[in-house]
């Protein structure tokens, strides 16, 4: 699964958005993703350190539950 760096960063706030929009009844599931992007994004400045805007593979980064929700839901 490629990424680009920026598409994902613009996801998280999303899912911040999200949290903070629907914080009654979703607040838990919704900042256990945003904790994974977060940690995502971390691990690809220091490990990746793609340009902004590059692509990078991630699929063995995340768990597959959170990658289909990455890819399909946000």
């Amino acid at each position: 699964m490629d990424v680009d760096v920026t598409e994902l960063r613009a996801r998280l706030e999303a899912v911040r958005a999200a949290r903070l929009a629907h914080s009654d009844h979703l607040d838990g599931e919704v900042a256990k993703l945003e904790q994974t992007l977060e940690s995502l994004l971390e691990r690809l400045e220091l490990h990746a350190a793609p340009a902004a805007g590059a692509a990078f593979d991630v699929g063995s980064l995340l768990d597959p539950d959170i990658a289909y929700f990455v890819d399909h839901e946000l």
